[in-house]
């Protein structure tokens, strides 16, 4: 619902907004007479009051609980009458000095690693968190690095390092697919390196709410139902930011709807169908991702059957991605 609303406030047409139905969401309510202790409690009162509230939460027992009621959502999450992109736990009876520390990124707002005055910007006040919760709290992971001259970014190597060590690979890689596609090679257990290889899904979901009036392209079938227009993904291609060495970094600010309208007025593609477009943006990432990954492997003097990459992220649901870039970089051993 959020990122439903904000699309179609930023739009700045009210027939799209009318076209976009949406549900306002009940998150607190404020009592003299009552103590709510559980979410759940929150939303028998609002029934109660003779609110529409659907009965979607649940309690349950344990991380493999929460496991499996997050598992049941992301294989029915298309049966609901609205878009989510994500769940909240409510965590009951923890004792708060069995918290060693909070780890908050917050969320990044503006990347910008390059130029004279390099910086990078996260919203998200650890010192709030601190205070409420009175746990030593940890933030602004990116901005040390790009102070000594690195990218910020992505955070992700050293956790992948330390999950998916496996040595029945000579190399393993992983794939995170968010709105920025990034890549982590796990070289030997001290040499690990991450980098963004471009666009994952952010051009994607732009242009299905731009066109289909939908925040993603469910399972990728509204773009796999386009024709590719090759010309236009050759343009696309030779952005100087793909010919960029290792290590690099990349945000939505330069992925943007004006990067590809800048592309589209230098060509001379013309009447090209949304869904083709979307079809384009498809095989873009496939092809961006499969260049960086072979880029990976032949500088490591590996063959593709010895190579295992492990995808993940919000992009591994679009699945006519997904199999682009399982048929791109077959034999490599993908799995998601």
């Amino acid at each position: 619902p959020r990122n439903t609303a904000s699309g179609s406030i930023k739009l700045l047409d009210s027939n799209e907004v009318a076209r976009r139905p949406l549900q306002c969401f009940l998150y607190s309510i404020v009592s003299d007479e009552v103590e709510i202790k559980r979410h759940s409690e929150l939303l028998n009162i609002a029934r109660d009051m003779g609110f529409d509230v659907p009965k979607y939460e649940k309690i349950v027992e344990g991380l493999d609980g929460v496991k499996k009621y997050i598992d049941f959502w992301d294989k029915n999450r298309s049966s609901l009458p609205f878009e989510i992109d994500g769940i909240v736990i409510k965590i009951n009876n923890i004792d708060l000095k069995d918290i060693s520390a909070i780890g908050s990124h917050g969320q990044t707002i503006y990347h910008h690693p390059h130029g004279e005055h390099p910086f990078t910007m996260q919203i998200g006040d650890p010192n709030v968190i601190f205070a409420q919760t009175g746990i030593k709290t940890i933030a602004d992971f990116r901005s040390l690095d790009v102070a000594f001259g690195g990218q910020g970014a992505p955070l992700t190597p050293l956790f992948h390092k330390t999950l998916f060590k496996d040595d029945k690979y000579k190399l393993n890689l992983v794939l995170n697919i968010g709105g920025i596609a990034n890549i982590t090679a796990v070289l030997d257990e001290n040499n690990v390196i991450g980098y963004d290889t471009g666009p994952g899904k952010c051009l994607l979901d732009l242009f299905s709410s731009k066109y289909i009036c939908k925040p993603f392209d469910n399972l990728g079938l509204w773009g796999k139902s386009g024709d590719v227009s090759h010309n236009l993904l050759n343009l696309m291609l030779k952005d100087e930011y793909f010919g960029k060495p290792a290590p690099k970094s990349t945000g939505r600010e330069y992925f943007s709807e004006n990067w590809l309208n800048n592309i589209i007025n230098k060509s001379d593609v013309v009447g090209l169908k949304p869904q083709d477009l979307q079809a384009t943006l498809l095989s873009l990432s496939a092809r961006t991702i499969e260049s960086e990954v072979k880029k990976v492997i032949s500088s490591n003097n590996n063959i593709l059957e010895d190579v295992r990459l492990i995808v993940c992220g919000g992009g591994v649901k679009n699945k006519a991605l997904f199999c682009l870039i399982e048929k791109y970089l077959s034999p490599v051993s993908v799995i998601n």
